[in-house]
């Protein structure tokens, strides 16, 4: 398998878990969680809240890291194709 093929492998499995519903509901009770950690901190406590604020942009990075990896994957497979139509 070569590199573009490795690619597009990647970015379907990608897609896979960012459509997968286990991996949506995690995600989406992780980013309440930390957001309600942020709205019911107490006044003073500002290092509870930054702490809260970073596991909400951790898991947007991931997100977008999946992402990323499944954009990579069109990619490659529409570099495939051009080159197949290249050669016939």
């Amino acid at each position: 398998m070569d590199l573009l093929e490795q690619a597009v492998q990647r970015g379907n499995e990608a897609r896979q878990i960012l459509i997968n519903p286990v991996f949506l509901e995690a995600k989406d009770k992780l980013r309440q969680k930390y957001l309600d950690e942020i709205l019911k901190s107490a006044e003073a406590d500002s290092a509870k809240r930054e702490s809260a604020y970073l596991k909400v942009k951790v898991l947007d990075e991931v997100i977008s890291e999946l992402g990323i990896i499944e954009q990579g994957g069109v990619k490659a497979d529409h570099d495939i194709k051009a080159r197949k139509r290249k050669i016939v």
